[in-house]
């Protein structure tokens, strides 16, 4: 992909940690992905993470990075739709990439059922088949030269796994009827796009891992 990636990065740092880099996924790819980043811990730290409006997939680059009391980040983690916080510990000089994805991209670009990772954090690798390859996607992260390296990477990373995704163009037009609108109720919001109230809420949870209600 030749572009001019400068007006893709924003930096959000201050005198105090943690320091953190994002950047705009490639116009080919923004249907799954909404944004990367690279966070850096320079002292020890603990987070909260409150729910995200899509999945995420978080790599540790380096240092030390818990998800839950004695339990290590995995190599190439994916977290699914919660609605619960989340604390993590990370250790001094630290960092972690993540990929902020769409809600839609569990059922059509990970193939798997949104309830499945509802509220949970599993090893990408485990889902098999063209995911089988990310441990070998976080060793040339742990290797890049910089976060913009690191964003050109999960580029050409979503871009090799994207060629199969289908994108449920009912639920992407829902979730942007719910994010414009959200005291509209979910039966107007199903004749807007074509179809039942329960057709809509099963596609949506089998999509999302969460109703339109609790989205």
């Amino acid at each position: 992909m030749n572009r001019d990636d400068s007006p893709r990065f924003r930096n959000l740092a201050s005198l105090s940690t943690p320091r953190l880099q994002l950047c705009r996924p490639h116009p080919s790819l923004a249907h799954l992905a909404f944004r990367y980043g690279v966070v850096e811990f320079s002292h020890e730290a603990s987070d909260f993470h409150f729910p995200e409006l899509g999945p995420i997939i978080a790599v540790p680059l380096r240092g030390d990075c818990f998800i839950g009391p004695g339990r290590a980040a995995p190599v190439c983690a994916l977290t699914g739709l919660s609605e619960a916080i989340r604390h993590h510990w990370h250790g001094p000089n630290s960092a972690v990439a993540f990929i902020h994805l769409r809600p839609t991209s569990l059922a059509g670009f990970l193939g798997m059922d949104g309830a499945d990772v509802c509220g949970q954090t599993i090893e990408l690798s485990a889902l098999g088949g063209r995911w089988s390859g990310t441990p070998e996607f976080a060793e040339k992260l742990h290797a890049s030269k910089g976060n913009q390296e690191s964003f050109r990477l999960i580029d050409q990373f979503l871009s090799g796994v994207a060629e199969s995704s289908t994108v449920d163009t009912r639920i992407f037009r829902a979730i942007r009827y719910l994010a414009s609108s959200p005291r509209k109720s979910i039966h107007r919001i199903a004749d807007q796009i074509g179809c039942s109230q329960s057709a809509l809420e099963r596609s949506f949870r089998k999509a999302t891992g969460l109703t339109p209600k609790r989205f």
